[in-house]
């Protein structure tokens, strides 16, 4: 059975100082999500022979490699403003590919240009599509209705521009499957294709990697102070991930613990504006800015924190929330996206609402004032629905009911 996975944007779109030239440049990130579940698959099944495909706009030529089984290719494509990316150079070979051998495609991303051209141009090939958080410019305008029409109605002129309504409609119809992370994508979908299309399934997390440990050992490792409060966030530097309001909360919190220290992990295009709001706050003595971190040490950095933050503004899981849970540090995350699914399914952690430095504040204070004596996690049920052996084997499920449909 082959299996060809698609990553749909740049992963240098997540950190800018990222440039793809060669095989090793490529394992930042462990290659994106496409590639982590293809490495999982291949731990349960020898039967698929798989490839994972990418797009890099900061290259002028592909690139292809072998990486632990898996044939990696990165094509380059182009980023066009409004519009999204898109590699026609990977169109191409997907195209000339699916003419002479029998495939399955698992795109990841759902609203862009390269899902729906694929939907649209190829014919009598299985095609799973996997939601990473995007929205519809449709749902962008119905959630900013309330609060902010000016917005509401730039994000439907840009559901019109980008003639969003006609590949929702024309292309994703023609999609097998679909995977998403939250209710809301799940209710957005099913109104689109019907809801026997759509099923909620996270990616996934290794429960054997994040775990509890010793919190001296883990901030000795990290040369971080044994009595200082840490706050912890990882993930991308963006917008989206409202650290802006993380920050606004930390003067709350420094007047309550002045021996706190807000530690964020990650990289991208916003850490600039972070880096100049911390000294506008003045606080940026208390800030500690740490590079991305490989998967297999992030651990060290759960385990060191009293609490993990995501105010984000919106997000289709919360991967950090879950990581920090399964580690049994203490979580805070925006009731947004699949972030409040995460806290019911942990049976722990608290929701705040988006936006609201205050009640960012106050979660925080809260937990350090409690001392983490009596916080306790149910990491078996967040297994059953976060843990990578059971995402694994629904989806190798479904490639194997499409495969049997296609190609008999």
């Amino acid at each position: 059975m082959k299996l060809i996975q698609i990553f749909t944007h740049s992963l240098s779109n997540i950190a800018p100082s990222y440039s793809l030239g060669n095989k090793h440049c490529y394992k930042f990130y462990e290659g994106g999500w496409h590639v982590k579940l293809s490495k999982q698959i291949l731990k349960i099944s020898n039967d698929l022979n798989i490839e994972c495909w990418g797009m890099e706009k900061t290259i002028n030529k592909p690139i292809s490699f072998e990486d632990d089984r898996i044939t990696c290719r990165i094509f380059p494509s182009q980023y066009f403003k409004f519009l999204g990316e898109v590699s026609i150079p990977l169109l191409k070979k997907l195209n000339r590919t699916t003419k002479h051998q029998n495939v399955i495609i698992h795109l990841h991303g759902v609203f862009n240009y390269t899902t729906f051209l694929v939907s649209l141009l190829l014919k009598n090939v299985p095609i799973i599509v996997q939601q990473h958080g995007g929205k519809s410019s449709l749902q962008g305008s119905h959630e900013n209705l309330k609060e902010n029409k000016i917005k509401a109605a730039a994000y439907f002129l840009l559901y019109l521009l980008k003639q969003e309504w006609f590949f929702e409609r024309m292309a994703l119809k023609n999609v097998d499957y679909f995977f998403v992370l939250n209710e809301d994508a799940r209710t957005y979908l099913s109104g689109i294709v019907g809801p026997e299309k759509v099923e909620k399934l996270s990616m996934g997390v290794d429960f054997d990697l994040f775990k509890k440990m010793d919190k001296t050992k883990a901030r000795e490792n990290l040369g971080l102070e044994a009595n200082k409060k840490y706050v912890l966030f990882v993930g991308a530097f963006v917008r989206l991930k409202g650290l802006d309001y993380l920050l606004q909360a930390f003067p709350m919190v420094l007047r309550e613990h002045p021996d706190s220290i807000l530690l964020l992990v990650g990289d991208g295009y916003y850490k600039g504006n972070l880096e100049m709001l911390a000294k506008k706050l003045g606080i940026e003595k208390n800030v500690i800015f740490f590079p991305w971190v490989e998967n297999r040490k992030l651990p060290l950095y759960y385990n060191a924190a009293d609490v993990t933050v995501l105010s984000s503004l919106s997000e289709g899981l919360g991967l950090a929330g879950i990581e920090a849970l399964a580690c049994e540090t203490p979580f805070v995350g925006s009731k947004v996206g699949g972030i409040p699914d995460i806290i019911k399914n942990f049976r722990a952690g608290a929701l705040v609402p988006p936006k609201n430095p205050e009640a960012i504040a106050s979660a925080i204070t809260s937990i350090f004032n409690e001392k983490n004596k009596n916080f306790k996690v149910d990491r078996e049920n967040a297994r059953r629905y976060y843990g990578w052996e059971s995402i694994v084997k629904r989806t190798v499920e479904v490639y194997a009911e499409l495969w049997e449909r296609y190609y008999g």
